[in-house]
């Protein structure tokens, strides 16, 4: 949800098609950065031109919402009103605003059931919540080899395969062995060549040979497979 954070290499023509072919969505996708003001004028353009009276800012918690508040706020009428913090559910009542004739409305953020941290884990959070682009790492695993996150995440395919991470950089990612795994519960999920392993709150990582992982079974709620962004041929 985050422009800030999209590495270079994934143009936004991409993520664009991808979106619209994968999700049914005709409108019009803007692509924002409150940190860098990208597009941030367009978006005034937008709402100068509107003819709705409110207009409410919805998303997952602690995806950007009361810092894009605070950067339009300040590009119209030069203050910043809204608190905000890298910790999740900052924002825990609806907030109205008035912006020339418009009411902008702060929502708290969706969350999801299950989490990868849990609510006084906030080192976890801040590493999950990068700042930064993210320079995308890729692993070659062999056999009886698997891929560690943060000593609390864990991917092992069943064979040679090439694995690339599009998840924050603040994250440690390490190689190793099956006897390190044997103390995670696991599943087992088969993966098509040339899919993305989505990790919801974490990111995603490309698979390039079908496989059968296993992964953590305590996560399980948090996975999803699609069709890789990067449509290739292998």
């Amino acid at each position: 949800s985050k422009k800030d954070i999209i590495p270079n290499s994934i143009k936004e023509e991409t993520i664009t098609k991808f979106i619209k072919d994968n999700y049914g969505i005709k409108e019009d996708i803007y692509y924002l950065s409150s940190h860098r003001k990208y597009n941030i004028n367009k978006i005034v353009e937008l709402i100068s031109s509107t003819k709705e009276k409110k207009a409410y800012i919805v998303g997952y918690t602690n995806s950007g919402k009361s810092t894009f508040i605070n950067t339009l706020t300040y590009a119209i009428q030069k203050e910043k009103l809204i608190t905000t913090s890298s910790i999740p559910n900052t924002t825990l009542d609806f907030i109205n605003i008035n912006l020339d004739g418009l009411t902008i409305v702060d929502t708290p953020g969706f969350t999801m059931k299950e989490n990868v941290y849990n609510k006084k884990d906030y080192e976890l959070i801040k590493k999950l919540n990068s700042k930064t682009y993210i320079k995308p790492i890729t692993i070659q695993t062999k056999e009886n080899t698997g891929i560690l996150i943060e000593n609390v995440f864990y991917l092992k395919p069943n064979n040679i395969n090439s694995l690339t991470f599009y998840i924050s950089n603040n994250l440690k990612i390490e190689k190793v062995y099956q006897e390190r795994l044997q103390e995670h519960p696991k599943i087992v999920l088969n993966i098509p060549k040339n899919s993305d392993l989505i990790i919801k709150g974490v990111g995603f990582v490309n698979i390039k040979k079908d496989c059968r992982l296993e992964i953590n079974s305590s996560y399980n709620d948090l996975l999803e497979i699609r069709k890789s962004l990067f449509n290739k041929e292998i």
